[in-house]
């Protein structure tokens, strides 16, 4: 985990991803500033008609932004998954759980991989319930703390002794906050989380996804990116081995840069690192792709309470899509045959965002 930067020789420093969809942040960003312009337009002139004018201008704008900024309905079509075998991380909430409930409805046999084993059992117990009759989809609960760098060994180790092959790795586990966290591996939570312990975790069970290569038609995995990638930037000073982001200074530099801060940053490490896992596992029949889930309501993000975040939080109920909706992009790079000869893409709304910037 700690070489992982070295290993990234295909980014430079400084360096963002951009993508031609506008990340939600900026969309409330647009549909504030437009209608404080038009009420203040509103109120500035007088006129019963130049009144009736303006509010209808004013409703015609918030229809217009309103279908603008609400994300579209997503459908996928059914891949069956008998005798595959999937590994969820971070799957017992949001759209780990619901991705989770799909794959398992294909009769995928689904581990759910996650910190809270408590949260994780009830999950299963949830998605067990509300499978269908004969369905012969199962689903599995494994410790597993991205936090801890030996808890990521161990849940590898334990998954190789089994001998059996992964058909899908889902990287759907991730952490943003407003604060500066340190786990005990002496390293920044975000940067950790997000990115490093699922880094470690791929690169441990790369023979595994190779046997499941071998004996299901192919393997992916799926890095579950966010838009947020494109305000990253990957500084060297502040993700070198010896710092790590844990430096406070440094931390709150990079979180005072943008409003997604350290987040964004991770999110990019992630994109970057699928292109690349996506390159150099071709051979072995194992694909990579991130994707982008969409606006999503999920309690996900509480911990972060930067003004920004806060008024993402108070608009999820209202313009989000839901977790069974959000999660369908990351099932359809998992596994949908639309995607077959294809890897290290960008998703969002289940298409492809174009290819960042030249070398990246």
């Amino acid at each position: 985990g700690d070489s992982t930067i070295k290993d990234l020789r295909s980014w430079r420093a400084g360096e963002r991803l951009r993508s031609c969809h506008t990340p939600p942040e900026m969309r409330l960003l647009i549909v504030a500033s437009t209608l404080f312009t038009l009420f203040a337009g509103t109120w500035l002139l007088s006129g019963f008609w130049i009144l009736g004018a303006q509010l209808t201008s004013v409703v015609a704008t918030i229809v217009f932004l309103a279908r603008w900024l609400i994300p579209p309905p997503l459908a996928i079509n059914r891949t069956e998954m008998e005798g595959k075998v999937v590994i969820i991380t971070g799957a017992n909430s949001g759209c780990g759980l619901e991705a989770a409930r799909l794959l398992c409805s294909w009769n995928a046999t689904v581990i759910l991989a996650c910190r809270d084993m408590h949260r994780a059992t009830k999950a299963a117990a949830n998605i067990t319930a509300s499978l269908p009759e004969h369905c012969t989809g199962k689903v599995l609960v494994r410790k597993l703390d991205l936090a801890s760098l030996a808890s990521v060994k161990e849940f590898a180790a334990r998954f190789r002794e089994t001998g059996l092959g992964l058909h899908v790795l889902m990287c759907n586990a991730g952490y943003r906050s407003d604060a500066l966290k340190v786990t005990t591996d002496g390293v920044e939570m975000h940067y950790q989380v997000n990115h490093l312990g699922h880094f470690l975790l791929t690169v441990l069970l790369i023979p595994s996804l190779e046997v499941g290569s071998k004996t299901g038609g192919g393997a992916r995995v799926v890095h579950v990116s966010s838009s947020a990638a494109g305000f990253g930037v990957v500084d060297r000073a502040t993700y070198s081995d010896e710092i790590k982001n844990a430096d406070g200074k440094l931390f709150d530099t990079r979180m005072a840069a943008n409003v997604e801060g350290v987040y964004g940053d991770t999110k990019l490490m992630q994109v970057v690192f699928s292109r690349e896992l996506d390159r150099r596992l071709l051979a072995r029949g194992v694909r990579s792709f991130a994707v982008h889930p969409g606006f999503v309501d999920t309690t996900f993000g509480r911990l972060d309470r930067r003004w920004m975040q806060t008024v993402m939080v108070i608009a999820r109920p209202f313009i989000a899509r839901d977790p069974a909706q959000g999660c369908l992009t990351q099932v359809f790079a998992a596994v949908d045959a639309q995607l077959e000869g294809q890897g290290g893409l960008f998703l969002d709304n289940m298409e492809e965002i174009p290819p960042p910037p030249p070398g990246l």
